[in-house]
């Protein structure tokens, strides 16, 4: 396989991954309230987890340092998704300001641009589930169809598929996802169920692995993202990179 010479900024090994495309996000300018998780409405905080509460309104957040950070994830300017968020809070909020992302700092890129990426990247999932008849999308992972075996119990199937939960920086503001192929149990709706036979990925063999996660991307890409006005894209399967 080819090697694109690609260094990731955090340490990791070698690997094979989605690498982003298009812009940088050296310098993301985000939106930042002074406010906390428990400023956010008893009710809210009741109803579900607040990371899909914020992603049905087009939005990726995270608190750190007593501030609630803020990003659009369907490229609305800041006046009007911060008036989507206001109703989320007592007392709506104070002022808004507008901070550059370090993208430098391990610190900042961990608790705030990584989890607002996470949002991004999980929203681009669903909305391409909503174009693409033949994958079930579940946050950051995404199901496919197309790889399907029986369920122990009648009605429920075992999917294949891609999980974008570890994301990395990587050199030029760009962002690098550790893709890994994950199996679930769903009903015919489809809701996730238990299954005995569900398995780990890897009690496969290496090339039954790579096969199921490049067929797997070719229902999965090119998918776009974006953060604010920032768009971002994975447009092929198989990176390679390697360690500093």
């Amino acid at each position: 396989m080819r090697n694109t010479g690609l260094t990731p900024m955090d340490d990791s090994p070698s690997l094979v991954a989605f690498v982003s495309e298009g812009d940088s996000l050296v310098g993301l300018p985000l939106t930042v309230f002074d406010a906390t998780r428990d400023n956010v409405l008893r009710e809210v905080r009741e109803t579900e987890r607040l990371y899909r509460t914020f992603r049905k309104i087009g939005v990726g957040h995270a608190f750190y340092g007593d501030k609630l950070w803020l990003g659009s994830l369907d490229g609305s300017p800041a006046a009007e998704y911060v008036e989507r968020v206001r109703p989320l809070f007592n007392s709506g909020l104070g002022e808004a300001g507008s901070v550059p992302a370090d993208f430098t700092d391990a610190v900042q890129w961990n608790r705030v641009v990584k989890l607002i990426v996470r949002d991004s990247i999980a929203y681009a999932i669903e909305k391409k589930g909503k174009t693409v008849g033949n994958i079930v999308p579940r946050g950051p992972m995404v199901f496919s169809m197309t790889e399907v075996q029986p369920g122990t119990a009648p009605n429920t199937s075992i999917y294949g598929g891609l999980d974008f939960h570890r994301i990395h920086r990587a050199s030029g503001g760009r962002v690098l996802v550790t893709v890994s192929l994950v199996f679930r149990a769903f009903d015919a709706n489809p809701n996730p169920v238990r299954d005995t036979r569900l398995t780990s990925a890897y009690s496969h063999s290496p090339d039954l692995r790579w096969g199921t996660m490049a067929r797997l991307a070719k229902d999965v890409l090119p998918l776009p993202f974006r953060i604010n006005e920032s768009q971002l894209e994975f447009r092929k399967f198989g990176v390679e990179t390697k360690p500093r």
